[in-house]
């Protein structure tokens, strides 16, 4: 509680009143000062009194209009007097005053007159960053009825908006351009289908898709087989989510990461509507992090959720190579040691050229060796150290560094471990359109030859993921001309 300038104006009149008794030896002023400090004693306690009887109370209630919205969308904060408190705050001469988070944008006067406003004071909100905030229960200043003293409290109750970042609304997930047959996101539990989780398997039968046939169990035994996926596992799960600067390639709010980070999160609902165990892992270009340790309880979830929500890329140190040059020239490059050391013996001649790509793919060979330097290689061999028993490891990355991928994933796969890998494809990424359609159309090809030969690993299930519409158009125009062809 503070005095007013009221306060010390009438404090002065009776300071002068006991000067005035002591100058004249009268005690008739000294009833002045007396009378003045009892009536200012009066005052504060009667304030108080009114002070305790409002924080004690609900005089004030905020909510929004809504509660989750997307950033740079608008809501409303509503706040409410009770009427049965009005006629106090309107004797309080209340002035309320609403200090918004510096990410929001409060599109009205952040004062207001409780004395001469309605019942209902609207102030339209704005959110420029994709998070979680508390709106603190608005401060209201108040004076005592004959404006000696004042005081700011806060009153009302506190209310949480949370902001989701824009993200893409059509998301194909699936192998080879058709999406995988049970809708993403809609997965019943012990039912069978091409969920993610690995099933049985059954031999193959007329009419069954042929994206489904495990090549593996169908060379071993001799005919073709179906591998069944189930929507529901008990295994301990292990999310691996890459957000390094190729990440960010894409449009606004269609970036890699975007589409990553749906896909994760999805992943999070889906273990936390079966109440498996689940741990997340975040990889950058520099360092990796996460809470890594598996749980199944709702706060861990809720942790993870928001991890995702505020992940980032890294700053760029160097243009990620997303380009088509770029991207070629990964695809040449040797996809293991072995077959590095390989090209290197198969360089038998003596000439200068020889030995210079000898001397060449031999570095290639360490280099391979040197994976575990990699923050992805390191990711995963770190979580998969970290537990025991069977698990299903789950990478979400892009197709940039395939080498890198495929070692890692070569190295994950195990009889105790299961891997699924969602792979995001660069080539419908770019942000310029398809202007060579039968160059763009190769690329896609070329990745689906390397998700075959991920899948090609023994317990490893990769999926396509990417804008439907981008992939649509890409498939539909290279249909349409080579039929007119």
């Amino acid at each position: 509680m503070e005095p007013t300038r009221r306060f010390w104006v009438i404090a002065a009149l009776g300071t002068a009143g006991a000067a005035l008794a002591l100058l004249f030896g009268d005690v008739l002023w000294v009833g002045i000062p007396l009378g003045i400090g009892a009536w200012a004693l009066i005052e504060q306690l009667t304030f108080t009194n009114q002070l305790t009887q409002l924080s004690r109370s609900a005089p004030i209630t905020q909510s929004l209009t809504r509660d989750a919205v997307l950033v740079d969308d608008a809501t409303t904060l509503e706040i409410r007097t009770n009427p049965d408190h009005e006629p106090l705050l309107e004797t309080l001469d209340a002035t309320l005053t609403v200090t918004p988070h510096p990410a929001l944008t409060v599109e009205a006067d952040h004062e207001h007159d409780l004395a001469g406003e309605t019942e209902l004071i609207s102030l339209p909100l704005r959110i420029s960053v994709a998070g979680s905030y508390e709106i603190s229960p608005p401060r209201v200043r108040m004076r005592s009825a004959r404006g000696l003293f004042e005081e700011s409290l806060p009153l009302g109750n506190q209310c949480t908006l949370t902001a989701e970042p824009r993200v893409p609304r059509d998301i194909h997930v699936g192998t080879g351009g058709e999406r995988i047959a049970v809708a993403f996101g809609d997965h019943d539990a012990n039912q069978g289908g091409s969920g993610f989780d690995p099933g049985e398997l059954r031999e193959y039968m007329p009419g069954d898709p042929t994206n489904r046939i495990d090549w593996n169990a169908t060379a071993r035994l001799g005919d073709p087989y179906i591998r069944e996926y189930e929507a529901e596992t008990t295994r301990q799960t292990q999310l691996i989510v890459d957000h390094r600067a190729q990440m960010r390639t894409g449009p606004d709010g269609q970036t890699k990461l975007d589409y990553a980070r749906e896909v994760a999160t999805w992943l999070t609902d889906y273990a936390a509507g079966l109440d498996d165990p689940l741990g997340l892992t975040l990889v950058s270009d520099d360092h990796v992090s996460g809470p890594t340790t598996p749980a199944a309880d709702a706060a861990h979830y809720r942790r993870i959720r928001q991890e995702l929500l505020d992940l980032t890329t890294a700053p760029e140190s160097s243009p990620p190579p997303t380009s088509r040059s770029n991207r070629s020239a990964n695809r040449a490059l040797p996809r293991s040691s072995r077959d590095a050391r390989r090209l290197a013996a198969g360089l038998d001649s003596d000439d200068e050229f020889a030995r210079t790509l000898r001397s060449y793919f031999a570095d290639v060979a360490g280099y391979v060796d040197r994976r575990a330097d990699d923050p992805l290689f390191q990711a995963v061999q770190t979580r998969l150290a970290d537990n025991s028993g069977d698990s299903w490891l789950v990478v979400v990355t892009d197709d940039t560094n395939r080498a890198e991928l495929l070692e890692t994933v070569r190295a994950a796969a195990t009889p105790e471990t299961f891997v699924t890998v969602f792979l995001l494809p660069s080539v419908l990424f770019d942000t310029t359109e398809f202007r060579d359609i039968e160059a763009a159309y190769g690329e896609y090809r070329d990745f689906e030859t390397f998700r075959q030969q991920l899948e090609a690993t023994r317990a490893v299930t990769a999926f396509e993921v990417g804008p439907s519409d981008r992939l649509e158009a890409l498939l539909a125009t290279t249909h349409t001309q080579r039929a007119t062809q």
